[in-house]
């Protein structure tokens, strides 16, 4: 519900201000500078001021049209030094302004121009000398708990599970974001160190060599060793989270040819 409200001065009974808002809007004093000059001065002087709402609307677009109206029709009062309304108003959006894509890519981009700058790097680092504002503080126990329950809460709701999905798709179906996302698994790749773990089996527990210790059998990956023994659990046993699956032992090849040289 959306309305149309009026300020007025009790003193010469005339409106001061007139503006669009929902909920409590037309009760919160705070505006443009003139108009809070104005307001303080009335309060400070004990001179009645009056809050009057003129009409309701469903519709945001008909409450801005007739906010125009009203302020086109009191406009003459700006003659005499009375009404403080800077425009001619129907700009007010509940939802507030967003710049457009472009623009904040441009915003963005000299962001990062002005924030590279050595002056501007020099004037952080000093600023930030001997800030020790949240220095030595924990996050209480019992606050992190209910941080992480609260957390569950808010994922597992339908619609925050719905907003999700929906970004996924729109993101996942966006071809400026498939061939980012290709070029940096393409570079990730190419790094030298994933090179050298490739190389080594990797560091992943499933990419990592295994050793039955029963039977000394060594296994290239854990899927492997998994397979050939019908279990499920090698994983597991190697982080040393189960001591056996299935009546097998397993461990790290690496970990165990550490463990027989010392």
């Amino acid at each position: 519900m959306y309305y149309v409200y009026e300020w007025y001065r009790m003193d010469f009974n005339l409106p001061y201000y007139i503006g669009k808002g929902s909920g409590n809007r037309a009760y919160n004093l705070q505006r443009y500078k003139r108009t809070n000059d104005t307001t303080n001065y009335l309060l400070k002087n004990g001179i009645k001021r009056d809050v009057r709402i003129i009409a309701y609307f469903s519709n945001e677009d008909n409450a801005l049209e007739y906010e125009k109206e009203r302020i086109a029709f009191w406009w003459y009062l700006k003659d005499h030094n009375i009404l403080t309304n800077q425009t001619l108003g129907g700009t007010g959006l509940s939802k507030g302004f967003k710049h457009s894509l472009e623009t904040r890519e441009k915003m963005s981009k000299t962001q990062k121009v002005i924030q590279n700058r050595p002056e501007i790097k020099e004037f952080n680092r000093i600023r930030m000398l001997g800030n020790t504002s949240r220095t030595g503080m924990k996050t209480p126990e019992e606050t992190k708990a209910k941080q992480k329950i609260t957390l569950k809460l808010v994922n597992n709701t339908p619609e925050y599970k719905l907003k999700q999905s929906i970004q996924s798709k729109i993101m996942h179906t966006d071809p400026d974001f498939k061939e980012k996302h290709r070029k940096g698994c393409k570079e990730s790749a190419n790094r030298p160190e994933i090179k050298y773990n490739k190389l080594r089996g990797g560091d992943h527990g499933m990419a990592r060599s295994v050793i039955e210790l029963d039977e000394i059998k060594i296994f290239p990956t854990m899927k492997e060793a998994g397979e050939y023994y019908g279990v499920k659990n090698v994983y597991e046993v190697c982080r040393g989270k189960q001591k056996t699956t299935k009546g097998h032992k397993f461990m790290y090849l690496d970990e165990y040819n550490n463990k027989v040289d010392r």
